[in-house]
This record gives structure tokens, sequence and C-alpha cells, in this order.
């Protein structure tokens, strides 16, 4: 049996589909291949992105496409604002009820993302591994 080595990205479905060279893909690529996870706001267009695929035409590509966007800008958002209350020294300031609230908000919010995405990414069936 032998051991494969690949280098995981993740990358914005436009992205993928605007890039017109597998070899500039895998230029940063150190091992066997890449596995590229695809994420979008938006609903994805699974055998536009297999078309694309095919057309790389490189073996050492992996793609991990799901069908469904992710519905996460608003957690997004709102762990960025609390993050940036956070290293606010005049918001905080001495407050130690928000010092000991802050960070558990930014775990739960962390921990409805992961659920969300685990949704699509590990519970779906329709999120398919593609490659040539």
């Amino acid at each position: 049996m032998m051991t494969r080595y690949f280098t995981n990205q993740f990358m914005r479905v436009e992205d993928f589909l605007n890039i017109d060279s597998a070899e500039a893909m895998l230029a940063d690529c150190s091992g066997d291949g890449k596995v590229i996870t695809l994420y979008s706001f938006e609903k994805v267009q699974q055998q536009q992105v297999r078309k694309h695929l095919f057309q790389l035409g490189d073996q050492r590509i992996v793609v991990v496409c799901p069908k469904q966007a992710i519905k996460v800008s608003k957690q997004l958002k709102d762990y960025e604002i609390i993050q940036e209350l956070t290293t606010n020294s005049l918001f905080v300031g001495n407050n130690e009820i928000l010092k000991r609230e802050l960070p558990i908000l930014i775990e739960d919010l962390t921990r409805e993302i992961e659920i969300l995405i685990s949704a699509i990414y590990e519970d779906d069936g329709e999120t398919k591994s593609i490659f040539n």
C-alpha cells in the first residue's frame, strides 16, 4: 500500500471556475496533488464544476463540491463585530461582564458556524467528491 499526500485548499466556486490552468493551481503543491474544497454563498452548479475540472484535465486535483450554499453571512458578520469589540479597549474598558461574555459569544457563534458547515459537507448526500 502506498501513502499519498494531498494539500488541502478552500476556494470559492467562482474563483475555481476562473482558473484556466491546472499547473497554476498546483504550483504551490508539494505533495501528490491537491484537494480543493469549494464553497459558495449561492447555490452551486455541480455540473459546471465537474465540466471545468475535466477541462483542466489533471488527475492530481480532487474537488469537494457541495450543492447547497453556505448560509452563514450573518454569523460571520456577528463574529467579526464581536472580535473587533474584544480588541477595543475603549469599549470593553474595565467592564468585567463584557470581558467574560464576549469570548462566550464568540464560542457560541463558532459552534453555530461549525454546525451549519458540517450539515453541508458531512451530512448532505448531495456534496460530491469529483476527480478525473
